[in-house]
């Protein structure tokens, strides 16, 4: 069914105060749990709590420490989105604790490549990251790993969604998209709201090389599908 339905149906499943997602290629220290529930317990207004990370392979071994920094707890949801997007890398944080209900308000997890990410900038609109400062989650890279995969095309088919084979990805164009979407439906004033979509309009110049070559992309995809169909019925009407 595809990594973003599965998410989903484990969600869906759970019926705690608390949720996070654990994959089963990745570990998490026996302590991390019982640190991320004090952090939720004690600050109300935090609404994400994870630990450190740090990278191992295959076989376990340490590769190396990662610094996620995303310890946001600036109180303008402005600012804290604005650090999201500014600061993460590999979303390592989406393994961390959440709250189950602000979690179900949001958008939830988008089944498009770096579908997490829209997600983890749409959760710090509505609190703050709580960052653990000991290593205790460790994420395994190997080569079947999602992030191992280098295009979107074989993102989208074999790991987030099966059923989108052979469809456009627009990868950029959707993540401006959806984080216009997480604004709107955000419970934010309106002079914050402005505030955040002018930041998505900032991010949409800045992305604008990235942005063209994916409608260049398109077109050229949308050409050779339109030739070859009509390869096809040419070939069919002499036949």
């Amino acid at each position: 069914i595809g990594a973003s339905r599965n998410y989903m149906l484990a969600l869906d499943l759970s019926s705690g105060e608390y949720f996070r997602w654990a994959n089963s290629d990745d570990l998490f220290a026996p302590e991390g749990l019982a640190r991320c529930v004090e952090v939720l317990d004690r600050e109300p207004s935090v609404v994400l709590a994870y630990p450190k990370t740090k990278f191992i392979d295959e076989r376990g071994n340490i590769i190396s420490e990662y610094e996620d920094e995303m310890h946001i707890q600036s109180p303008r949801a402005s600012e804290r989105f604005a650090q999201v997007i500014e600061k993460l890398g590999y979303v390592n944080i989406i393994y961390g604790l959440m709250r189950a209900n602000i979690l179900r308000q949001t958008g939830l997890l988008r089944n498009f490549p770096g579908g997490d990410i829209p997600l983890v900038a749409e959760l710090v609109l509505y609190g703050k990251f709580h960052e653990i400062p000991e290593f205790l989650f460790f994420r395994r890279l190997h080569p079947t790993a999602s992030s191992s995969y280098k295009d979107d095309v074989s993102l989208t088919q074999e790991f987030f969604d099966p059923s989108t084979k052979g469809k456009i990805s627009l990868r950029q164009w959707r993540h401006l998209w959806t984080h216009a979407r997480s604004v709107m439906r955000a419970p934010l004033g309106i002079a914050e709201k402005i505030r955040l979509w002018l930041f998505i309009l900032r991010m949409g110049v800045w992305k604008r090389n990235l942005l063209a070559r994916e409608l260049i992309g398109a077109v050229r995809h949308i050409a050779r599908r339109l030739q070859m169909k009509a390869s096809k019925l040419f070939a069919g009407s002499r036949n």
